[in-house]
């Protein structure tokens, strides 16, 4: 419906608006790198022009419409009905030093007579989910709580279009964020009018920092006891796990049966309340110092004096400043200043610990006094039970260590009858209801849970534990137990959390850096259940050391490759080694150990990377007497087709191998997060080998200056950054899919592999833009090979590109078979390649590039931006590619590398390779229908089939009727035979869903796999004994059927008939 109607229906603003958006956000923890989240549009977009708060009010009154501070006098637009009045006071203020007093009369009116200026949604741009909606945001203030409502009305005049109620029963600061599409009646264009009916009992309420209308991030408004209409979609959204706790708590009111607890129930709770103060508390000195430097950092935090009667102070807030006016809010945030969430509830943390590390009775009671009188203040300003003030998503990376403090201050809050009161506020905090979430609603049970495991879970068994009798506590930490139990189980589809090959899931996909956080925030809660009747599953306890030894399997030595880096592509995120440490301590699944040793030697690898703490340097010596030593660097091969990732190592190396597909999404872009990732997972294929230790930056990764266009293995069009940059606005987010089915990979017997990836960009960008691309993985030889390489791009080249390298040291040579040792800056050969070419980048990995090939090698500075587009550098590169031109129309290339080369071993690869007897690996066959390679030292044969053949090739493998990843190395008994579906077949047919859809709002994200049967007709005659394969002799061949299932590899034996 358009503007000059005036009519704005919910249906139109929900249409438009993108229902359930995520925001992301990654707390920093100990021995992980911290980075910030986005919290709607930057705030500091304009210069500070205001010098004091009745400059910057008479300024917020002259926007369009009008922002009400409420500092110095009523404004001329406020009006009140008679038995009412209305006075600006400083008794009472939340932003600023004043607030509006209204004194209302039975149905007292506070009338607004101000444009609202209501349109649809701006922002969002299809890919982009980020719409802003237009939004109702105040505070209000209560010494008294009302069982009442008060009407808020929105018209034309007198006229009343569009109203909603808003409950008032509490006490203390709140506000709320009400979206003008979820009120009643029907939402205006031409709305001038703004009323509050007061309740039917007189009484004062104190209002503050006013906006008529403001347009802020859809998803972001949130429904809570005051206005629990708001926002219906935050049960079926992204940020559910977060905004839902108006949901959560109605279920954890519901009766739960409290039978009288046990002997031995009461002795494990007692075990377990001791393992989790140990968890939680820190020992620190203490001294009439330390206190005092405490005091003043509570001072700072604007805490009003012990005995204040409440409404003043500084203002607390988390997200809440996402709905400042962007034109005001620099110098808002510098006039009136808060207290951040997450350093205020630090602070409590430091005091409880402070107070729980000393016996000297006069600290403690300083100690207690200060803990008392932030957490008076804390609910004073509405972080309180049943308020999410307006929004609360991410609560937990801002207010975990709030609820542990309350349990190391129990006895505290007990003697001063705050207690019940700070129980009632952890409950609804952490959302203790969702205990009750069924997991047959795999979306809405699954989604965000790594966020829930890392920031959350403690404190819901904190919770747990501060019950109100021995039985509701057995009942509850039952309930966090069988919860623990279930967010362990395989979860179907995209959703969050643990897949069949150990992936683990955030945001739709594979996301390393939030699973590292889980472990290392929920594993204490596993541990402090240890040992006793409420310990979680071996199952769930196994499926943990197995993720965590994935992961250390897929990084090296603790960063983990670029392409997994997600919206974060610095090069210096990866491991944590807490979650090592604590699941070590856990013990080993099957309970034989008592310090789990495969973790302990994965922990003793991993502890020099880090500066480790007095308890790291304890479990050392106990795993020392226990026998344990660190574990060599792994090696092997690992598929993760939820990634889709294929993991390759050897000694000290990783090769890791990435793509996309239609099921997962390409990569991650925010708002100065990843602006130019778009190509990161392109058939991404980077070596980690360099730096002490292993680094991505000792591996030629740095950035600024690093050339997006060109990750190592990626075929890309290269673009001017102004092209390439991500179409995102301030509050966006970007996830693209792909239509194509296939992008994954294979291993055979843990050792080799291969990957094959079915390129097709997004129609935001280049939907013209197809190839087909494989990679074979033979000890330390990787096989590269593109075809079908298509676009309608005339103006820019479209590349593969071989190597990047940063120059750290500009003397440290490209090593060319055609040019020699070259340590020239700036050096620049392009040319066809008239006869086969080797090439030894910087970081000594050796490329043989087979003839017929336009080849560009250069050395050169670059200038470009970092990932978020904040700031440039130039800095020395070297790079090799092969040019596929402008335009290409059925482009293709080869070239293999070997990782660790010197040049002797690189001349006489290349000798090799002129001589089919000799070659270390033949390509069989390279076309769109099929990539095969075959290995000399290994025997092993790889075939990467993108279309059903039926004669693939006239060697081993014959045939293969479904695009899979094979592989056949013969053994001494046989054949060894590996199928893998890469295709995780969530759904079947085309998605209709637009091709910029958000992987939230696809039909089929929580849709389990539906597996496959794969046939594999082999030359000669074989049996095999394996269950559920079957076996049809042919005429000199044999078929061989096999069932796969969840992107794995299916391996088998095969015998001579």
């Amino acid at each position: 419906m358009s503007l000059s109607s005036h009519d704005f229906s919910r249906r139109t603003l929900l249409t438009v608006a993108a229902a359930g958006t995520a925001t992301a956000l990654l707390a920093p923890r100990a021995n992980a790198a911290p980075v910030s989240p986005p919290t709607g549009a930057p705030l500091a977009v304009t210069p500070p022009t205001a010098s004091t708060m009745p400059e910057l009010e008479a300024q917020a009154l002259a926007l369009q419409p009008p922002v009400f501070l409420l500092e110095t006098t009523v404004p001329k637009q406020f009006s009140v009905s008679p038995a009412s009045t209305m006075s600006i006071t400083s008794d009472v203020y939340h932003t600023g030093t004043s607030s509006l007093q209204w004194n209302y009369g039975s149905r007292g009116r506070l009338v607004i007579n101000a444009p609202l200026e209501i349109g649809p949604p701006t922002g969002g741009n299809g890919a982009d989910i980020g719409a802003n909606v237009d939004t109702l945001a105040f505070w209000m203030y209560q010494f008294t709580p009302s069982s009442d409502t008060m009407r808020i009305e929105a018209g034309r005049g007198s006229h009343t279009d569009a109203w909603c109620d808003v409950h008032l029963d509490f006490t203390g600061w709140r506000t709320v964020w009400i979206r003008y599409e979820d009120m009643n009646g029907r939402v205006r264009g031409d709305m001038d009018t703004l009323r509050f009916v007061a309740p039917r009992r007189a009484g004062t309420i104190y209002l503050d920092y006013i906006l008529v209308n403001q347009p802020v991030r859809s998803n972001f408004p949130t429904r809570d006891r005051q206005v629990p209409f708001a926002n219906p979609e935050v049960s079926t959204g992204a940020n559910e796990h977060w905004l839902d706790l108006l949901w959560f708590s109605q279920q954890d009111a519901k009766p739960l049966p409290t039978p009288t607890p046990t002997t031995a129930q009461l002795a494990d709770l007692a075990t377990i309340e001791q393992a989790y103060t140990v968890a939680v508390e820190h020992n620190t000195t203490v001294t009439a110092a330390s206190v005092a430097a405490i005091a003043k950092a509570v001072d700072g935090f604007g805490v009003p004096a012990a005995g204040s009667k409440g409404g003043t102070g500084r203002p607390i807030l988390g997200h809440q400043n996402a709905i400042w006016p962007a034109a005001i809010a620099t110098d808002l945030a510098r006039l009136a200043p808060e207290a951040p969430l997450e350093k205020y509830t630090k602070e409590m943390q430091t005091i409880a610990a402070a107070y729980t590390s000393t016996t000297d009775s006069t600290l403690q009671s300083q100690l207690a006094d200060l803990y008392v009188r932030m957490l008076q203040h804390l609910w004073d300003e509405g972080w309180d039970d049943g308020s999410v003030q307006g929004t609360i998503h991410h609560l937990g990376y801002q207010a975990g260590e709030l609820y542990t403090s309350v349990w190391l201050m129990r006895d505290v809050l007990a003697q001063r009858n705050l207690l019940s009161h700070a129980k009632a506020m952890l409950a609804w905090m952490v959302g203790m209801g969702r205990m009750r979430q069924s997991t047959r609603d795999v979306a809405k049970f699954y989604n965000g849970i790594m966020d829930i495991i890392n920031t959350t879970l403690m404190g819901m068994l904190g919770s747990a534990l501060l019950s109100d009798s021995d039985a509701e506590k057995v009942a509850r930490v039952k309930l966090v137990q069988q919860w623990i139990d279930n967010a362990s189980k395989f979860s179907a589809g995209t959703e969050g959390g643990f897949k069949p090959d150990l992936s683990t899931f955030h945001h739709m996909g594979h996301y390393p850096a939030y699973s590292r956080d889980g472990f290392s925030g929920g594993s204490p809660a596993l541990l402090a259940l240890s040992g006793t009747g409420f310990a979680v599953s071996q199952e769930t306890h196994q499926r943990w050391v197995d993720a965590l030894l994935a992961m250390r399997f897929y990084a090296n030595e603790i960063n983990w490759p670029i392409a997994l880096a997600n919206r974060h592509p610095t090069g210096v995120d990866g491991l944590s080694l807490n979650g090592y440490q604590t699941m070590t301590q856990l013990g080993s699944p099957d309970g034989k150990h008592a310090l789990d040793p495969q973790m302990g030697a994965a922990f003793l690898r991993l502890l020099p990377n880090f500066h480790a703490y007095s308890a790291q340097l304890e479990l050392k010596s106990a795993l020392a007497k226990a026998g344990v030593v660190a574990e060599p660097a792994p090696t092997g091969c690992q598929v993760m087709n939820h990634s889709p990732l294929v993991s390759h190592r050897r000694d000290n190396w990783l090769v890791s191998v990435r793509g996309h597909n239609r099921y997962l999404w390409s990569t991650e872009m925010y708002w100065a997060s990843n602006m130019y990732g778009r190509y990161v997972t392109y058939g991404h294929v980077q070596v980690m080998a360099g730096g002490d230790p292993i680094s991505n930056a000792g591996s030629g990764f740095v950035q600024p200056g690093w050339d997006w266009n060109r990750y190592p293995g990626t075929t890309s069009i290269n673009l001017p950054y102004d092209q390439l940059i991500s179409n995102i606005t301030p509050v966006g987010e970007e996830m693209l899919l792909t239509d194509q089915r296939l992008g994954g990979g294979g291993t055979i017997g843990g050792q080799n592999g291969a990957f094959l990836m079915s390129l097709h960009e997004n129609a935001e960008y280049n939907g013209s833009f197809y190839a087909r691309k494989s990679v074979f993985l033979f000890d330390n030889r990787v096989i590269a090979l593109g075809e079908g390489i298509v676009n309608n791009d005339r103006s820019h080249h479209t590349e593969t590109t071989l190597f990047q390298c940063y120059l750290a040291d500009t003397s440290v040579p490209t090593v060319d078979s055609r040019d020699g040792s070259i340590s020239t800056l700036p050096y620049s050969n392009a040319s066809k390649t008239r006869s086969a070419v080797w090439l030894i980048d910087p970081q000594s990995n050796g490329y043989y590039v087979p003839k017929g090939q336009q080849l560009v090698v250069s050395r050169a500075v670059q200038t470009a931006p970092d990932q978020g587009n904040t700031t440039t550098a130039s800095q020395p590169y070297a790079t090799a590619v092969l040019d596929h031109g402008t335009k290409p129309r059925g482009g293709s290339y080869e070239y293999a590398l070997v990782v660790g080369a010197t040049a002797e071993t690189m001349t006489t690869f290349a000798a090799d390779m002129q001589d089919r007897s000799t070659a270390p690996y033949a390509v069989l066959r390279h076309d769109t229908t099929a990539h095969v390679v075959s290995d000399r030292a290994t025997g092993i044969t790889g075939c990467a089939v993108f279309e059903r053949s039926h004669r693939l090739t006239d060697r081993l493998v014959r045939a293969v009727d479904t695009p899979s990843v094979v592989l056949v190395q013969p053994t001494s008994n046989g054949l060894a035979l590996s199928v893998t579906d890469p295709d995780l077949r969530f759904y079947t047919g085309p998605d209709k869903s637009a091709p910029t859809a958000s992987p939230y709002d696809v039909p089929w994200r929580d849709s389990p796999g539906q597996g496959s049967a794969i046939t594999v007709e082999l030359e000669g005659g074989w049996t095999c004994a394996t269950q559920g394969v079957t076996t049809r002799a042919g005429h000199g061949t044999t078929s061989v059927t096999v069932q796969c299932a969840d992107g794995l590899p299916t391996e088998l034996d095969l015998t001579k008939a």
